[in-house]
């Protein structure tokens, strides 16, 4: 599966000190090759948030993401309470991702820039 990431998400992705940020670069491959991986806690969200998903890297950590087609857009990482209790306003400034080579996830879809947050 092909998944880019929002710049918002890589920056905060390049702040995680060890050993959480292994623990990312392992939930992001998990979920590579396997979205709905036991382990991973993914579930679709409800009320504002209804059109995202959500995976968990530890107790504490979330991925926050939307489904484009057979694409995931990684929107947001971080806490429980800062993943969604943030709702539409911290989301509505998600509009280009940045490359994620760094984190070794490819490079964007400007398709999905494009279509992130319809």
């Amino acid at each position: 599966m092909r998944f880019s990431a929002s710049s918002r998400f890589i920056r905060k992705a390049k702040k995680l000190k060890e050993p959480r940020a292994t623990m990312l670069r392992a939930a992001l491959r998990r979920f590579a090759a396997d979205s709905q991986d036991p382990l991973l806690h993914t579930h679709k969200l409800n009320g504002d948030l209804e059109a995202y998903w959500a995976f968990s890297v530890d107790d504490g950590l979330r991925v926050l993401f939307r489904w484009e087609g057979d694409e995931a857009f990684l929107l947001n990482l971080g806490s429980h309470d800062e993943v969604y209790q943030a709702g539409g306003s911290a989301l509505a400034t998600l509009t280009v991702p940045a490359d994620v080579e760094g984190l070794g996830m490819g490079s964007p879809s400007s398709r999905i820039a494009s279509r992130c947050l319809r």
